[in-house]
């Protein structure tokens, strides 16, 4: 107690937590004086005393950690060192160490955490903790995100994985989604995955050389000066289509990117189903979120907003999308998933954009359709009807080479395009 410490943080630890805290103090030593007589002397005890404390907390952070073997020592070890592993740290040697927390925190409670944790060698000092759980929580999101978080992950860490972003600049932007969703894997280290993923990118390149595609995305696909890696395109064979509306107008001055969907947003917009930004854009490459396709389908089929249904836990009713998620939930066009929750901020998946209209079209259950497109083992179980009708019927189109890419997530643009196929064609 004079000495400022909670000795019970010791008495609690387990036995790699004690000799954790018996290396901790092995080489560490205090000045000592032989009396308190004079105020020199008392300043150095002070001192002493000060960082002894410091050494103690810093030992039993670390010795916490060593001692993680459950779910629960995970979750108290958060809570109690939180203030460390979420700052940054001048003994860490780990870049952007904040960021990478804000970026992984969400991951700490899935079981593959946990198991990394419990196989590493123990920690020596707090620093090393703090990276050992931030690298167990990133390499996580490697080993079973989508790939998109992965892609993600790289993007905003690549100097901590040790990413070749010249080499990854040279991928052709058709292949870069593949390639992150190769990139998935089990592994023991942020180099460890740095080094598969670059021996992936030579794979693709090696590949492109036999192929006589060359080797040279420029800047289609890889970097941008400062060495950042730009997301594909989810609308892969949008530039192949034909553009069969050069008789339209662009709806907005920003639809250069997107002139396959001129017709299908014209309409859309004229019937005040979509909109442009404050700027008067449309955003055609920009991701759609569940909810706002969820507005889109209610408006085109005119569904009641004034339907009262038990809504979704995660959809409150101050939110701008709660009447149209409710319409839509009426209408038998979304179920939300076992918690009664519907994501409203996520982005729709080109599958799931498949399965609502599907719903819509109220199609016959005893149709035996099968998808036909070559990815066709990517389609989801629940919304291989949907894909195969809809692809029979002429609305849905595959993104080149006969693939559907139903995980990948939909731009506005191929949801304005898919609306417009279903319902006003």
């Amino acid at each position: 107690d004079d000495l400022g410490i909670t000795i019970s943080d010791y008495n609690n630890l387990k036995a790699d937590g004690l000799t954790t805290v018996k290396n901790y103090f092995s080489d560490k030593s205090y000045s000592v004086p032989a009396g308190t007589s004079t105020d020199a002397n008392l300043e150095i005890l002070i001192d002493s005393i000060n960082e002894f404390r410091n050494d103690y907390k810093d030992a039993i952070y670390t010795a916490k950690f060593n001692d993680i073997s459950d779910s629960g020592d995970l979750s108290k070890w958060l809570t109690d060192c939180e203030d460390i592993i979420s700052t940054d740290n001048p003994l860490t040697t780990l870049l952007n160490e904040v960021e990478m927390y804000n970026f992984v925190k969400d991951t700490f409670s899935e079981a593959g955490v946990l198991q990394k944790v419990v196989k590493y060698p123990l920690a020596t000092d707090p620093a090393e903790a703090a990276e050992l759980m931030l690298q167990a929580a990133a390499l996580t999101i490697v080993e079973t995100h989508h790939y998109t978080e992965i892609m993600s992950l790289y993007n905003t860490f690549h100097n901590v994985f040790g990413i070749n972003t010249s080499k990854l600049q040279q991928v052709s932007k058709s292949r870069l989604a593949a390639l992150y969703e190769d990139a998935k894997g089990t592994y023991s280290s942020f180099d460890e995955a740095g080094e598969a993923f670059n021996a992936l990118v030579e794979e693709v390149l090696e590949e492109t050389k036999g192929a006589g595609g060359g080797s040279s995305g420029g800047n289609t696909g890889g970097t941008t000066g400062g060495g950042t890696i730009v997301a594909p395109s989810i609308n892969d064979g949008a530039a192949q289509k034909p553009n069969t509306n050069s008789g339209v107008d662009m709806p907005f001055p920003d639809m250069g990117s997107a002139v396959w969907a001129n017709q299908a947003v014209s309409v859309l917009k004229e019937k005040e189903i979509v909109c442009g930004d404050n700027y008067g854009n449309f955003k055609p490459q920009d991701y759609v979120k569940r909810s706002e396709f969820i507005k889109m389908v209610v408006l085109s089929l005119n569904l009641d907003l004034t339907n009262s249904t038990d809504g979704f836990a995660d959809v409150s009713s101050d939110n701008w999308c709660y009447k149209y998620v409710n319409a839509a939930k009426a209408g038998g066009l979304i179920v939300g998933n076992g918690d009664n929750c519907f994501r409203p901020d996520d982005f729709i998946t080109r599958q799931d954009m498949a399965v609502i209209l599907y719903r819509a079209y109220a199609v016959e259950e005893n149709e035996n359709y099968v998808p036909l497109f070559v990815d066709s083992n990517e389609i989801s179980e629940y919304a291989k009807k949907a894909v195969a009708y809809f692809n029979r019927m002429g609305i849905i189109n595959g993104v080149g080479e006969n693939r559907f890419a139903p995980l990948h997530n939909a731009t506005r643009a191929e949801a304005a395009q898919m609306m417009f196929n279903a319902f006003m064609k």
